[in-house]
């Protein structure tokens, strides 16, 4: 389990909200999955070998996505890249992740490891990465966690953020 951040870049002109919604993103990838029905789900080989293409990122897509690799590897050399046909993944020590997917999509996680000053320090790492996305090429975030927008200009890190990490941290070791 993880906290994480969707991020987007928001059309010009457009709210976060009307750039992003949760619900939009889930009821395209059903679409695709289920080739326009209804939302019933059709197992049906040729829809999803369609569908999973529709999630190869393409050598443009891969090109942009290089570029952000590399300038989130020169601000922290610990990140390690790995890459598949459908992501391009930075894993840090610390546990945050990055997935870079087609559509100009990313991800961003941290595991709920972390209490006190090591976890606003992860927290604050991973923050910084959302910033530094922000800055490079417009990213913002939906937080589904705490159902927030950021746009990194002018947020700092929320110490709801820090709360409910290590709040479903102490949940988790009481399972």
């Amino acid at each position: 389990m993880s906290y994480e951040f969707q991020l987007f870049i928001p059309e010009q002109g457009k709210s976060l909200e009307e750039c992003y919604s949760p619900e939009s993103e889930e009821e395209k990838l059903l679409q695709q999955l289920t080739g326009g029905s209804d939302g019933e789900l059709s197992f049906d080989m040729a829809a999803i070998m369609t569908a999973s293409k529709n999630f190869t990122i393409s050598e443009d897509e891969l090109a942009s996505i290089q570029g952000l690799v590399n300038r989130l590897l020169e601000f922290n050399s610990e990140f390690e890249a790995v890459e598949t046909d459908m992501s391009v993944e930075l894993t840090h020590p610390t546990g945050i992740q990055i997935s870079f997917f087609c559509g100009k999509s990313i991800s961003v996680s941290v595991p709920f490891w972390y209490e006190g000053e090591e976890c606003r320090r992860v927290y604050s790492l991973m923050w910084e990465v959302c910033r530094l996305l922000n800055s490079y090429a417009g990213y913002c975030a939906y937080d589904g966690q705490l159902e927030r927008y950021y746009d990194f200009k002018c947020d700092d890190l929320p110490e709801e953020v820090i709360a409910l990490s290590e709040s479903m941290k102490s949940r988790i070791q009481t399972l």
